[in-house]
């Protein structure tokens, strides 16, 4: 046993030939996605291509590509994902890397499934390229039968909300954004209503607000949904669920070993 850094324990864990990523550590980065594109600029720069234009970006694109990549997680396909020439490239250039990140995926795909022994959440950590840096995107859900009565009033009485309707199901969206620092929506929806919190650490301009409010209240006319958007400023935000995903209760573990 060697105590090592956080930083050579990461460095470890990436050079292994099968060892998975923690999720303490996919929910923030996922080394291994960021060294396949690395080694296939150099090795397949078509393949290099193909997967740059898979990941999410900001941009009118940016929902196909969630959903595209919230669907291979569910359906565990790397290779969908991925694309054939990206694979193919990887397999025959650096088969390392590629199962490294089936390894990864795997770990993506449990803690996608949610149930009893993660208090229901269900967890999607999505690679995003937000210019020259990529992020993980977090999102959470909690659906309707894992929601217990008590805690939906609490959560009502704490962030004056008027969901919490029988069936509803609890989202989480936490990301950050690079003029606006941390931000978090904080939502849930019913057969015919949606509310939303914001949540930031510093409060939003009011046209912003104005614009986002606005924007909800079309899609809501527009879909027959009722609800509300909500904003709230928060130096500290409410912990993430992630304890209930991790084998040892942790968010982000400070001794490797």
């Amino acid at each position: 046993m060697e105590m090592l850094s956080r930083a050579a324990a990461e460095s470890a864990g990436r050079s292994g030939t099968s060892q998975q990523t923690p999720l303490s550590v996919l929910s923030r980065e996922w080394p291994a996605l960021e060294e396949s594109l690395r080694a296939l600029e150099i090795a397949a720069p078509q393949g290099a291509a193909q997967l740059a234009a898979t990941i999410a970006r900001p941009g009118p694109q940016l929902t196909a590509s969630m959903l595209f990549f919230l669907a291979a997680v569910r359906g565990g396909s790397l290779g969908s994902w991925l694309g054939k020439d990206a694979s193919q490239s990887l397999e025959s250039s650096n088969s390392r890397l590629l199962s490294a990140l089936s390894g990864d995926f795997q770990s993506l795909n449990r803690a996608s499934d949610g149930g009893p022994e993660s208090g229901g959440w269900r967890a999607f950590f999505m690679p995003m390229q937000n210019n020259d840096v990529m992020e993980q995107l977090r999102f959470f859900i909690l659906p309707a039968p894992f929601q217990p009565r008590d805690d939906r009033k609490k959560r009502r009485d704490e962030d004056s909300e008027e969901s919490g309707q029988d069936g509803e199901t609890r989202f989480i969206v936490d990301l950050a954004l690079s003029g606006l620092g941390p931000f978090q929506i904080d939502g849930s929806v019913a057969k015919k209503s949606l509310s939303l919190l914001i949540r930031t650490r510093h409060a939003l301009p009011s046209q912003m607000r104005a614009d986002i409010i606005d924007i909800f209240e079309t899609t809501a006319a527009r879909t027959g949904m009722e609800g509300a958007v909500s904003f709230k400023v928060q130096k500290e935000f409410p912990p993430l669920p992630l304890a209930e995903l991790m084998p040892d209760g942790r968010q982000g573990p400070d001794v490797y070993a």
